[in-house]
């Protein structure tokens, strides 16, 4: 398993008002997705360098707080990275959540830290 790049993911509870602070920073909107009902992701990029900005969702499905959220990672195979998440004592919350661009799964590390496991898919 390759992994690509790694991301942070911040979550906020206005959006705009974030990216409107790292717009300040260099940062644009790359695109926006909605990973649940009323909580759009934004992803945002200055270079190379990219943010997740997650709009906190009303009804939350994982309990979630403002700030650091978790980091992203890129993976070539998917189901690689979600066996070696369980063989070394990570947990699996769901999964595979897909996109018009993306495969994704949510998990924990053995610390209780939130990662996204993404795998670009062309659909």
């Amino acid at each position: 398993m390759k992994i690509s790049s790694l991301h942070p993911i911040i979550v906020t509870e206005d959006a705009e008002k974030t990216m409107a602070f790292y717009a300040g920073l260099g940062f644009t909107k790359k695109h926006t997705t909605e990973m649940a009902a009323d909580s759009p992701l934004y992803i945002i990029a200055n270079g190379d360098v990219e943010l997740e900005i997650m709009q906190a969702p009303e009804k939350e499905l994982v309990a979630m707080t403002t700030g650091l959220h978790g980091i992203r990672l890129n993976v070539d195979d998917l189901e690689a990275a979600v066996e070696a998440i369980k063989q070394n004592g990570g947990t699996v919350l769901g999964g595979p959540f897909d996109t018009e661009w993306t495969s994704v799964y949510a998990v924990k590390d053995v610390d209780g830290n939130n990662i996204t496991l993404l795998k670009h898919i062309k659909k």
